[in-house]
């Protein structure tokens, strides 16, 4: 079951890029790591909020945001999900944007439960 569990956590992180950026400096690494999670749970909080309000360019800015810092930690799946959030957003398809919005939150806490047994 660890080795499953150690298998998962690669799949949902690769931190190989964000090493890169850092020099392989791991006091930095791990401060940005700290504030990827800090502004991505703010933005997923105001993600949710967008959604329920059906607020097209706020889901679509916050989609693209979240994205971008995903992309920077190596977690991408979570990229791929804001992707399609960010999508939907911009053509106005936002009928499954609650399930969506579940999938990245679940994507994300297993994101976040990797960073944090990493630090």
């Amino acid at each position: 079951m660890a080795g499953y569990l150690q298998d998962r956590r690669k799949a949902m992180l690769d931190l190989t890029n964000l090493q890169l950026i850092t020099d392989g400096n791991k006091t930095l690494l791990n401060s940005l790591l700290t504030e990827f999670i800090r502004t991505t749970d703010d933005d997923l909080k105001e993600l949710n909020n967008a959604i329920k309000d059906q607020q097209h360019d706020s889901i679509i800015r916050l989609s693209h945001r979240i994205k971008g810092a995903a992309a920077i930690v190596g977690a991408s799946e979570l990229v791929e999900l804001t992707a399609e959030l960010e999508a939907a957003g911009c053509q106005s398809g936002l009928n499954n944007s609650l399930e969506l919005l579940k999938r990245i939150m679940h994507c994300y806490e297993n994101v976040s439960e990797e960073i944090n047994h990493y630090n």
